[in-house]
């Protein structure tokens, strides 16, 4: 058979179903497996065949069924929800996990504060007082990925805005791997999915005398799963990536490989950061292109229509037939209820 050079993988445990597709094996025909598919039968029909050309890779540990090889032909295992398993799969990042803090960027910060090194993460199952931009409340119940990761770029401050827009992207790819649901962003910092906020993002900084950045701390809240009691009346636009509709889900499998794939993929960005790889798929998954906005500015709301964004992560709005460029401010989607988180 003609086969291509490459093809595409995505095994999942013993216990759990294929959802998408993401390895790249040389010398295998290539597949795309149905979500939900049973692990039993994807194994029989879609490795088994290629598993000798799998283990000819250079690998370091054996092919088996609870591992995940990722693009970058890296093993990670899935194992059990803790700091020292989540570790395993993140190179060179230590890892803090809790149960429930006030805020994972508080704790992230004290121990930026406290000289950790850079790429510390922290993770909690709920926080208490979690919050978003200009200091509004961010629901973190029990269900969700509440994770904030100590950075020290050496940037001129104005640029951690790609910060931003660097892990926005990255949690696109993360939640795309394991839901197959279309994630857009909202500028500059709220992921969604078919209308809905799934995510919202939260850099913050801290400077030196002169003024140049001491470290920043990167804090990220996904509703992966939707609450116990669901969503708030009051926050009509949120929602989660999964829902019961969704069918069985392994919840710790699903939470790890999200923490995992976006924290290897924001990585990848943040070592070039200035170098914006990651802008182009930020501008193409746009919620607001296209779109009849209001926004504030120096007190007062204007109407407008967006162009898009441009490479230095300013929103291009078109207002009385003369373009605008914004670099921050409140901004609404004409028709679309306020999202307060």
């Amino acid at each position: 058979r003609n086969t291509p050079a490459k093809a595409e993988v995505f095994l999942f445990g013993r216990d759990d179903r294929i959802r998408t597709c993401g390895l790249c094996v040389p010398n295998a025909a290539l597949y795309q497996t149905e979500p939900h598919l049973d692990i039993k039968l994807a194994y029989l029909l879609y490795i088994k065949p290629f598993k000798k050309s799998i283990q000819k890779l250079s690998l370091k540990h054996e092919f088996k069924n609870d591992i995940i090889v990722s693009n970058n032909l890296k093993v990670r295992r899935l194992v059990k929800n803790s700091a020292k398993n989540i570790e395993r799969k993140l190179s060179g990042i230590k890892v803090n996990s809790f149960k429930c803090v006030d805020s994972t960027n508080n704790v992230a910060k004290t121990l930026a504060e406290n000289g950790c090194e850079e790429g510390e993460l922290v993770i909690a199952e709920r926080q208490t007082a979690g919050r978003g931009r200009l200091g509004r409340s961010f629901l973190s119940q029990k269900g969700g990925i509440y994770l904030s990761l100590v950075l020290k770029p050496t940037i001129p401050p104005q640029d951690t805005l790609f910060i931003t827009t660097a892990a926005a992207v990255a949690v696109c790819r993360a939640i795309e791997s394991v839901s197959g649901k279309k994630c857009d962003i909202k500028w500059v910092n709220d992921v969604y999915i078919s209308g809905k906020k799934v995510c919202g993002i939260l850099t913050e900084g801290a400077f030196n005398a002169d003024g140049s950045l001491k470290y920043a701390i990167l804090g990220v809240g996904i509703n992966l799963f939707c609450p116990k009691h669901n969503f708030p009346e009051n926050l009509p636009l949120a929602d989660s990536v999964f829902h019961k509709k969704d069918g069985k889900i392994f919840k710790n499998r699903i939470k790890k490989q999200v923490i995992a794939e976006f924290v290897n993929v924001f990585m990848s960005f943040y070592k070039d950061l200035q170098q914006k790889d990651f802008m182009s798929e930020y501008q193409t998954r746009s919620l607001l292109t296209g779109k009849e906005i209001t926004y504030e500015k120096d007190g007062e709301k204007f109407a407008a229509t967006v162009i898009g964004i441009d490479n230095d992560a300013h929103l291009v709005i078109e207002r009385d037939g003369k373009r605008e460029f914004l670099s921050q401010g409140e901004i609404q989607i004409v028709g679309m209820e306020q999202l307060s988180v």
